[in-house]
């Protein structure tokens, strides 16, 4: 190859490199911080994964785990319905729940200040047994690797792994849906258009536990109405909630409206 070759090959590789960086360039800014773009109850287009045999068996190591079927009497502070291979931004549906299983994810919380976007599980992801006995409200607490109440020394208990929900793309750390993410919401609203969103995000028509000790020996709970409220000796539901990197921008022209059917793409 000559040396007149060459050189137009180089230039050539140079055009395309530089169309290609100013294709980016703009594509970038286009984009808008998501925090910016969001608001409490729209719906997420995030992926956290399928269950696979190694988080099973680490879960059935640590006695965590009760099997594919909804957890029993016989399984306290253990969680259950969902298997190797399983989706988890698909709900499920156990007994006592609504016969609608809610998949998917929506916006729980944002913060301005600090730009992260919270998102809770649009429906049951697992359930969870609590059995209710003395200090047993804090023993959960300490199990669903939560503090929401006055601390307790809890010994000898394994703790869940909810990092087991975060996709490192856009994620940093997930937990389940506590009582403190209720009252934030409820506490924020604003006007009657407010009330209904909140509600609505609150209420998915089936029994869910907040992993925050009501007393010594019951756990605060969100029923089939909507409302909160507390018990033990039940299997009820878990929500997941996962904080969003405070970096994430998309375009607003292209990434979803936030509704059920178009959730936003990140």
């Amino acid at each position: 190859m000559n040396v007149k070759k060459i050189i137009i090959l180089v230039l050539a590789i140079i055009l395309i490199l530089g169309v290609i960086g100013l294709l980016i360039y703009l594509s970038e800014a286009n984009k808008v911080p998501l925090v910016d773009l969001v608001k409490v109850g729209d719906y997420i287009q995030y992926n956290a994964g399928e269950w696979n045999d190694a988080e099973i068996n680490k879960l059935t190591s640590q006695k965590l785990y009760a099997g594919v079927d909804s957890v029993t009497f016989e399984t306290p502070y253990m969680f259950g319905g969902f298997k190797s291979g399983d989706s988890r931004n698909v709900g499920i549906v156990y007994p006592g729940a609504s016969t609608e299983a809610k998949t998917g994810w929506r916006v729980l919380d944002i913060d301005k200040s600090s730009g992260v976007v919270t998102i809770v599980s649009n429906g049951i992801t697992e359930t969870f047994y609590y059995p209710g006995e003395e200090n047993g409200g804090y023993i959960a607490e300490k199990v669903l690797n939560v503090i929401e109440s006055i601390p307790y020394d809890v010994q000898d208990v394994n703790q869940r792994d909810w990092n087991m929900y975060v996709n490192g793309r856009v994620a940093t750390d997930a937990t389940c849906m506590m009582k403190s993410n209720v009252d934030r919401i409820t506490n924020n609203i604003v006007n009657f258009n407010d009330v209904v969103e909140v509600f609505d995000i609150v209420n998915i028509k089936s029994n869910y536990w907040l992993g925050t000790a009501y007393g010594k020996s019951l756990l605060y709970s969100i029923n089939s109405e909507g409302i909160v409220s507390s018990g033990n000796n039940k299997a009820y539901g878990i929500r997941v909630i996962v904080h969003l990197k405070s970096n994430i921008k998309i375009s607003p022209n292209n990434s979803g409206n936030g509704s059920e059917t178009l959730p936003w793409k990140i």
